[in-house]
Formats: structure tokens, sequence, C-alpha cells
């Protein structure tokens, strides 16, 4: 009998490793957004469409963050405020990103083995993104 408690256990156990979750990315929006139209896309899922985005003068920030995690082999859950949606995923491939600012696409292709930190900035009319391992820090 004890050896079937033992079974049991290690069998239990396994299971539950075989569940955890893992996030892929952190995304910010961050520097120099003043009313700025943005939408933005994640392997073809519409995050949001249309907020009018501002940074924070003194933090540099926006309120805008988003996540990517890793449910399965083959599943992400993208996680924005209150909103969740499950994607189909391929773990050996990068993560296609699309951002819209005032209009005009651009596109990113995320390695997320180059660090799960993201952040999207904004110089003159362009957008650009910063990747890093280590959590961005802020003054």
């Amino acid at each position: 009998m004890y050896n079937i408690v033992v079974i049991f256990c290690v069998l239990l156990n396994s299971c539950s490793m075989n569940t955890k979750t893992e996030t892929l990315l952190e995304i910010d929006f961050q520097d120099f957004f003043k009313e700025d139209t943005v939408s933005f896309n994640i392997e073809g899922c519409n995050v949001f469409s249309n907020l009018v985005l501002t940074s924070d003068e003194i933090l540099g920030m926006t309120e805008i963050s988003v996540q990517v995690i890793k449910e399965t082999s083959r599943t992400i859950l993208i996680k924005y405020q209150e909103n969740e949606e499950r994607r189909s995923f391929k773990a050996d491939k990068s993560i296609q990103i699309s951002v819209i600012l005032n209009g005009k696409e651009n596109v990113f292709e995320i390695d997320p083995t180059k660090g799960k930190y993201i952040c999207f900035g904004k110089k003159i009319d362009e957008i650009y993104m910063l990747q890093s391992q280590q959590p961005f820090e802020y003054e």
C-alpha cells in the first residue's frame, strides 16, 4: 500500500510540473508619447486599438502594460488589463508584434530568448523597441 501512495504522489507531482506557466514577454509603452494614437497586435491578435497614449513626463511611461505567457508548448496567453486571449505558438520561432503609431504600421519580430522585457518608445514620429534580460529601471 505504501508503494502505491508513493507512486501516486510522484505521478501527481510530475503532472503539476507540466502545467507551469512561463512569462515570455513583459511589454511596456514608455517615453515620448504625446496624444499619439496607437494600436497593438501580437501574433495577429488585436490587443488594443486606437488608444491615445501620453507618457508621464516625470516617469517616462504610459499606463499600458501587456504580458505574454507561455501556457503550454503550443499556447500563449496574451494579457492586457482584464482581457485575455489565447493563441497558438511554436516555441522555436519569434513572436510577431505590430504597433500602429498614428496610422503607420511597424512590425517587430521578437525572440524571447534575447530578453523578456520589451519597451516601446517614440522618437519624433517613429516607434522604437528595446529588449532586455533585466527589467527596465525607472527613477
